[in-house]
C-alpha cells in the first residue's frame, strides 16, 4: 500500500481515469457495432450515417490517446469498404448478407447479456469475502 498522500491521490486517480476510458473504449466498440449491424441489414443510408458517427467515435478516440492513429484508420478504412461494398452493389450484398442478419442481432444480446453477468459476479465475490485480521 501506498505510504505519501500524494500516492494515493494517484492511484485515485488512476482509477478514476480507467474507470472512464473503459467507458469511452466500450462507446467505440458500440459505434462499430451498430455500423455492422446496419450493413448486415442491407441498408445503404442506415450504414452511412452509422458509419460517420462511428468514424467521429474512433477519431476522437485516438484525441484521447485510447486507440493509436494507425489502428484507428484500419478500423474506419474497413468498416468503410463494408458499406462501400454495399452502397455499390445492394443486391449481392443483400445476398451474401441475408442469412447473417438474424445472428448479427444474437450476438449483440449475447455481448450485452455477458457484460451484465460478468457485472454480477465481479460484485458477488466482492462480498463474498470475509475480513480476515
Amino acid at each position: 500500500m501506498a505510504n505519501h498522500s500524494s500516492t494515493k491521490k494517484a492511484i485515485r486517480k488512476t482509477e478514476r481515469n480507467t474507470e472512464v476510458n473503459k467507458n469511452r473504449k466500450s462507446r467505440i466498440k458500440t459505434y462499430i457495432k451498430k455500423v455492422l449491424v446496419a450493413v448486415e441489414s442491407g441498408s445503404p443510408e442506415e450504414a452511412k450515417k452509422a458509419l460517420v458517427v462511428a468514424q467521429s467515435e474512433i477519431m476522437r478516440g485516438v484525441a484521447r490517446k485510447l486507440i493509436q492513429k494507425n489502428t484507428a484508420s484500419r478500423k474506419v478504412s474497413r468498416l468503410s469498404a463494408r458499406v462501400k461494398d454495399l452502397t455499390l452493389n445492394p443486391k449481392a450484398a443483400k445476398d451474401v448478407i441475408a442469412p447473417k442478419k438474424a445472428t448479427a442481432k444474437k450476438a449483440v444480446k449475447k455481448i450485452d447479456t455477458a457484460k451484465k453477468v460478468a457485472v454480477k459476479k465481479v460484485a458477488k465475490t466482492k462480498t463474498e469475502k470475509p475480513k480476515t485480521e
